[in-house]
């Protein structure tokens, strides 16, 4: 008996902390991936332009992309809308810079009377187009078009998603998924 108290006593004893260090070291791993698998499912870009996308419609009736033009040219009176349709086809196949140059080509035509352009939602393409600059891997420009639109006379639900989004690319979370 004395033998084994003598050995028991030679051994150092371990402290709390040393026996629940393994546990703790499991957690802090646990967590760590957890975020970064978190993080990657919502901040991402992908994530992030899939949930604020806004869908074309034409006369606020259809999903359904229009008849296509005969004549596709440029002269067309719906050449306007089916760049605007066309865009969002860009954007389904993850074609983000011909989504970028589509969106670009109905906003600069905004105001040209030689297209049919009551159909046209400009706020969405152009709230889309910034979603496309994003989806290209340009942050600070989709930041600074986010900006504009704070102090543009869109509506206020645009309005409140720029705030919304801007906040969530200036976080930690976003810096750490993409």
């Amino acid at each position: 008996m004395s033998f084994r108290k003598d050995k028991e006593s030679k051994r150092p004893r371990q402290t709390t902390f040393q026996k629940w260090l393994p546990v703790i070291g499991l957690i802090i791993i646990i967590g760590f991936f957890g975020s970064v698998m978190w993080s990657t499912g919502s901040y991402s870009n992908a994530a992030i332009i899939n949930q604020y996308f806004q869908p074309t419609q034409i006369n606020n009736s259809t999903t359904e992309s229009p008849t296509v033009i005969d004549n596709n040219t440029i002269t067309n009176v719906k050449y306007l809308e089916q760049q605007y349709w066309s865009a969002e086809s860009f954007y389904k196949e993850k074609d983000f810079p011909k989504a970028m140059e589509a969106y670009d080509f109905v906003l600069k035509n905004k105001k040209n009377t030689a297209y049919h352009i009551e159909n046209i939602n400009f706020e969405a393409a152009e709230w889309n187009q910034i979603l496309m600059i994003l989806g290209n891997k340009n942050r600070e420009k989709a930041i600074e078009k986010l900006g504009k639109i704070a102090i543009s006379d869109m509506p206020e639900k645009y309005k409140n998603d720029a705030a919304e989004l801007k906040q969530r690319l200036n976080s930690f979370w976003y810096g750490w998924a993409n």
